[in-house]
């Protein structure tokens, strides 16, 4: 004999029992809808522009004290690494790596996730305020409106130069395809591709921008600058929803790891983790 168990959560595990089969109900991990602020987690790492994710971790980098933490997807953190980078807004992982560009020295420093610094080269990589990674390559944007294709060498391979429109970006992200950048002042998103080319540019009037973090959650683009709202953009240059009221005030640094949004505020070192 089956005896059937239904209902709009069950899920059909089923277990032998003396009087048959029954489908027992299994509990589904809760849905958030986009934008929702899932938890605040206390890091106590101020001073953060830079963040990744490298698949199971969460990294934050403090461009105030050097420090590196590595965060689960918990919100807990697991380690902070002292002096392993140097003075930069970015971070990305690629690689097997961390990797952070220092605007300061013109290092390019590669970090291992157990915290130790690997090298650091010397780039021609001034005034470089946002990074991001295709998964073979780095690419940095410098604030002239340069584009750089590094190696994991690191070398770098490929200058582009943009010209002033699109210069000052502080904010990276790769979707697969193209590469994303926010410009400062002019607000505009920009999609490029990986030849050096700019697809388009979306006036989004991002005004306040200096400072800001861009993350792709495999369908859209986030971007958060600082000024307390969160925005949803979709690849096609349309701002599909702003999030007023999650209290991200602070907040330049992004990235997108575990179904999660993840930023830092500056100056508290408090941790957000958002729905995507």
């Amino acid at each position: 004999m089956m005896v059937q168990v239904t209902g709009a959560s069950l899920v059909g595990r089923t277990t032998n029992m003396r009087l048959g089969t029954v489908a027992v109900a299994r509990a589904k991990p809760p849905a958030y809808a986009p934008g929702t602020l899932v938890g605040t987690h206390s890091i106590a790492i101020s001073g953060v522009y830079g963040m990744a994710f490298d698949g199971t971790y969460v990294w934050a980098y403090s461009d105030v004290s050097n420090y590196l933490a590595q965060v689960s997807t918990a919100g807990a953190l697991l380690n902070s690494y002292s002096s392993v980078g140097g003075t930069g807004y970015t971070l990305t992982y690629c690689a097997g790596d961390l990797w952070e560009a220092n605007y300061a020295s013109e290092l390019m420093y590669k970090m291992s996730t157990a915290g130790t610094r690997i090298s650091s080269t010397a780039l021609a990589l001034g005034s470089s305020y946002a990074m991001t990674n295709d998964g073979t390559n780095l690419w940095v944007f410098m604030v002239s409106g340069t584009l750089l294709k590094i190696s994991t060498v690191p070398a770098i391979t490929t200058s582009y130069a943009l010209g002033a429109t699109y210069d000052g970006c502080y904010a990276m992200t790769f979707d697969g395809t193209y590469l994303w950048s926010v410009s400062y002042p002019t607000g505009n998103l920009n999609k490029i591709t990986t030849a050096g080319t700019v697809s388009a540019s979306y006036s989004l009037g991002f005004t306040t921008a200096n400072h800001a973090g861009l993350a792709y959650d495999g369908t859209n683009l986030w971007f958060i600058n600082g000024n307390g709202n969160l925005y949803m953009i979709s690849t096609a240059g349309v701002i599909l929803n702003t999030y007023t009221t999650l209290g991200l005030s602070s907040c330049y640094s992004l990235t997108y790891g575990g179904g999660f949004l993840w930023t830092t505020n500056f100056t508290t070192g408090t941790l957000y983790q958002i729905a995507a």
